[in-house]
């Protein structure tokens, strides 16, 4: 079933150009019909099914659809769904949608470009749509590939900076249309996760409203973590021993938290600075509330000093902010 819908989303990618408008509804049709039929597999079983479509080339396939500007919005939405939902698979993301086989600069730039296209009025035709689903999938890169691997003892960290925060900012910056303001909320769920320090609970929150996971065994546990009652029946020696493997493992997680947050409010970056432009623009209050939450949060990894160089440009002051200046 999976090589009959990869081979005609292939088809669809390299379809003529003298092929008739009739025969280009059709295939437009054929298309939706497979990437709803690829979206069915994974919601019955995600484990397997991703896999499957995995060893069958069916990343590039559905990057292709997504990326294919002559296809509509919908079709390409759907491509992004099906492929965010095998990406609610760790070991699906880790082998099949790593930054070798899935280009997160290419995905970056579908952000971009899908946040300042043309508004329609028809709803199955706004291209922030397009970005809405494509901050989903990045997001969902994000909580597979950037993580410490409690095994190996080592920060994996697999995801393009750059390409996250180019991706985020395009979000923040999407002009004022029907979709803008879903635009601007994933944006920041993905700043949150990129910048969290406790990515396991970023990940287990994925999962607890992930539809696809909903009825398979997939779902998976927090790795090497012990129970209170597990605890207690651990003698001296092995439980000061777990308990160092947890420090350094929140160690190891709070400075990949550091580290994002500073590039996202380097001043050649402009994180920040589309986080204070998007809270000033937007009329929702509740986005806005959340945008000074966020805000708050990436300050809390900085010292009173840094926090204070990083904010004293941007709110007009030169130099470090003193007491009689406050």
């Amino acid at each position: 079933m999976l090589s009959g819908n990869r081979t005609m989303l292939s088809s669809s990618s390299s379809s003529s150009s003298s092929s008739s408008a009739r025969e280009d509804g059709k295939e437009d049709q054929d298309v939706e019909h497979s990437l709803k039929m690829i979206l069915g597999l994974l919601t019955r079983d995600v484990a397997s099914s991703s896999m499957e479509l995995g060893r069958r080339h069916g990343v590039s396939a559905l990057m292709e659809v997504a990326t294919n500007s002559r296809e509509g919005v919908r079709v390409r939405v759907l491509a992004l769904h099906a492929l965010s939902a095998a990406c609610s698979h760790g070991p699906f993301v880790r082998q099949y949608a790593c930054p070798r086989s899935l280009s997160q600069e290419n995905l970056a730039h579908l952000v971009s470009e899908s946040c300042g296209g043309a508004v329609s009025a028809s709803v199955d035709e706004r291209p922030q749509q397009i970005s809405v689903a494509a901050i989903a999938l990045f997001l969902r890169l994000v909580v597979h590939l950037d993580h410490t691997d409690e095994k190996m003892m080592q920060a994996v960290q697999d995801v393009n900076g750059p390409s996250v925060c180019r991706a985020i900012i395009a979000g923040l910056s999407a002009p004022a249309t029907e979709d803008s303001t879903t635009c601007h909320r994933a944006s920041i769920d993905l700043l949150s996760a990129w910048t969290a320090s406790d990515m396991d609970a970023i990940a287990s929150a994925a999962e607890a409203s992930d539809v696809y996971l909903e009825s398979t065994n997939s779902r998976t546990s927090t790795p090497n973590r012990l129970s209170e009652a597990q605890m207690s029946d651990l003698k001296p020696r092995e439980f000061a021993e777990y308990k160092k493997k947890m420090y350094e493992i929140h160690k190891h997680n709070t400075d990949r938290a550091k580290e994002n947050t500073i590039l996202f409010c380097d001043e050649e970056t402009g994180g920040l600075t589309a986080l204070l432009d998007c809270a000033v623009s937007t009329k929702d209050h509740a986005l806005r509330r959340e945008i000074g939450s966020a805000i708050g949060r990436l300050m809390a990894c900085f010292e009173d000093d840094e926090a204070k160089k990083l904010v004293s440009p941007l709110l007009g002051y030169s130099g470090h902010i003193t007491s009689s200046s406050k």
